[in-house]
C-alpha cells in the first residue's frame, strides 16, 4: 500500500530542511542505540587488553559519528537559517554562521562524557589526562568565542531589525483595530 503524499515526498532532490532532519533524526537514533547498549549485560565486559569495557568502546565510536553528524547538520543548519532569515546579506550570514556554531559547540559538549570514557582510562597510565581536558576546554572556548564575535559583531543590526519588525507588526495591529 503506498501513500501518495510520501511518494511525492520521494521524488526529485531533498530539500535542505528534509537534509537536516535526516541527519538529526540519524544521530538521534545512534543516541538511543548507545542508551540500550547498556542493558545488553556482556557489552559490560573489559575489552580484552584494554582498560575499558566493550560498551564504553562502542559508545566512544558512537560519540564520534554522532559529533560528525551533529557538524554535518550544522552546515545544513546554516544553509537552511540564511534560506529563512531576511535582512542584510551580512548579517543574515553571521547569524546564520551562530546558530552553526552553537549546534556544532552543543554537539561537542554533548559527546564529552562518552568520549572522555573511551579515551581518559588509556591516558591514565601517562598520566597525561589533563591533555584530554585541556584540548577539548580549548575547542570548547574555541567555538564559544566564535560565537560571541559573531554576536558582538551583529547585535546593532539584529537589534535594529528586531525593532523594525515588532514596530512593524505593532502598527499594522494597531492599524486593524476600530479607533473608538
Amino acid at each position: 500500500m503506498s501513500d501518495s503524499n510520501y511518494d511525492a515526498v520521494d521524488a526529485g532532490e531533498p530539500t535542505r530542511l528534509q537534509s537536516v532532519v535526516k541527519l538529526t533524526l540519524g544521530a538521534i537514533v545512534l543516541v538511543v542505540l548507545g542508551s540500550l547498549l547498556s542493558l545488553v549485560p556482556p557489552l559490560s565486559r573489559p575489552l580484552p587488553g584494554t582498560p575499558i569495557s566493550i560498551e564504553t568502546a562502542i559508545l566512544g565510536v558512537f560519540s564520534v559519528v554522532v559529533l560528525g553528524l551533529f557538524v554535518a547538520v550544522a552546515d545544513e543548519f546554516e544553509a537552511v537559517v540564511a534560506e529563512r532569515l531576511d535582512g542584510p546579506e551580512r548579517v543574515v550570514g553571521e547569524v546564520a554562521a551562530v546558530a552553526k556554531y552553537l549546534v556544532v559547540f552543543l554537539a561537542f559538549i554533548a559527546v564529552y562524557e562518552p568520549l572522555a570514557r573511551a579515551v581518559v582510562p588509556f591516558l591514565a597510565g601517562a598520566d597525561v589526562v589533563w591533555l584530554f581536558d585541556l584540548g577539548y576546554s580549548v575547542v570548547a572556548l574555541g567555538l564559544l568565542a566564535i560565537v560571541g564575535v559573531l554576536v558582538y559583531r551583529n547585535l546593532d543590526p539584529v537589534a535594529a531589525l528586531v525593532t523594525d519588525y515588532v514596530g512593524s507588526s505593532t502598527s499594522h495591529e494597531l492599524d486593524g483595530r476600530d479607533a473608538t
